[in-house]
């Protein structure tokens, strides 16, 4: 009897320290995720809406760092999110009132479109939003009070973000120092309210980072990131392809027929020195400010390099449109631009 007791005391402890080890295996291997989901959906006003998680994005220098890097770079944040230097080239921001919006992106018979205040400030500003209020802004259309935003907030393109990467821009964001900005309510109308609630796709599983192994995959993950499709695609019916230019685009109160970003002669028919000599100057062909190279001048020689590795390796659309030109129909896309 007591050898029996015995063995079971043995047994006893040998699960207990089996368990012991997994539990501390487990605490030394388990992350916890950059942007926790909640992986369940709820129709509010007819669209899809991913319910808030209480994620509490932990503050770091690297993330800070990065958060900078790609929210006053690629991302082209305070393009839209800072009053604009209208006298200036490239309308450059007002560094004092960075973040503060009051912006108007985009107006028309229906809709006014302008840039909040994402600045610290509680009362004016994002002081009081969460962490995923923000996140879900940026990936996934929906404001902080659950209604959906427009499609000048081109969360469809954002999207694309690694959960990292988003983790980065929302800790950058939220330590924008306070300005007190009152903005007015954007207006969306009926129609584009309707079509864009019924696109509404939460974002249910973790994104991961991209493959970034080589300078091709660099740059299609940040010209994915970048909205480069959504402006250098005409979206005209006889679209001369994919990045092949022609889409008229209207920002900033300004407007140009974008250029054609493919390795054609009628493209980019320069080299890698030249392409980051114009995103950095807006020059070359001056660059409209429907281009906001006032942003991509921000990026380093590596991101702006691979960007031109990725372009080069598009098919090649003959299509040719220089904003300097006369305007004409242009035989390919039937829009009227400046074509040879």
């Amino acid at each position: 009897m007591k050898n029996r007791k015995a063995l079971i005391v043995v047994i006893v402890l040998l699960i207990a320290a089996v368990g012991a080890i997994l539990l501390l295996r487990n605490a030394k291997t388990k992350t916890k995720p950059a942007i926790a989901v909640k992986p369940q959906i709820k129709l509010v006003d007819s669209f899809k809406v991913r319910p808030l998680s209480d994620v509490n994005i932990e503050r770091t220098p690297e993330r800070m760092k990065k958060g900078k890097y790609l929210a006053e770079g690629i991302l082209m944040c305070f393009t839209c999110h800072s009053p604009r230097n209208m006298d200036s080239v490239g309308l450059p921001l007002i560094e004092s009132r960075k973040g503060s919006g009051g912006f108007l992106v985009y107006k028309d018979s229906t809709s006014t479109i302008i840039a909040p205040n994402i600045t610290s400030d509680k009362e004016t500003g994002a002081g009081l939003w969460t962490d995923d209020m923000i996140a879900r802004a940026i990936r996934e259309g929906v404001g902080h009070d659950g209604r959906v935003l427009s499609w000048q907030m081109p969360y469809n393109i954002f999207r694309n973000l690694s959960d990292e990467d988003l983790a980065s821009v929302v800790v950058y964001i939220r330590s924008l120092p306070a300005v007190r900005n009152v903005v007015r309510p954007t207006r969306i109308s009926d129609e584009e309210r309707s079509w864009t609630e019924k696109s509404m796709r939460p974002i249910l599983e973790p994104v991961p980072p991209p493959d970034v192994s080589d300078a091709v995959k660099r740059g299609s993950y940040l010209v994915k990131i970048g909205e480069c499709i959504g402006c250098h695609t005409a979206h005209s019916e006889y679209n001369p392809g994919i990045f092949g230019g022609g889409n008229f685009v209207q920002r900033y109160g300004k407007a140009a027929f974008s250029a054609n970003i493919t390795a054609d002669s009628s493209g980019i028919a320069y080299g890698v020195d030249a392409f980051k000599f114009v995103l950095r100057t807006g020059k070359g062909n001056t660059l409209s400010p429907a281009m906001p190279w006032i942003s991509f001048k921000n990026m380093n020689d590596e991101d702006l390099a691979a960007i031109y590795a990725y372009l080069r390796t598009l098919p090649p659309s003959k299509h040719y449109v220089n904003n300097q030109e006369p305007f004409t129909v242009c035989a390919i896309c039937g829009e009227k631009h400046g074509a040879a």
